[in-house]
């Protein structure tokens, strides 16, 4: 059986909201883009 993970905190999940709406805003970046580049599973960013 795996480890079960522990959700991120508020804070972090809304930086990275934050950050990929800059990135959004600034250069029309996709969200799987910004997941590649931010090192971010693109499931877990798109919950």
């Amino acid at each position: 059986m795996h480890n079960v993970r522990t959700a991120w905190p508020v804070a972090t999940r809304v930086q990275y909201i934050v950050a990929y709406e800059e990135c959004l805003r600034r250069w029309q970046l996709s969200a799987r883009r910004f997941c590649q580049a931010a090192e971010v599973p693109y499931s877990t960013f798109a919950r």
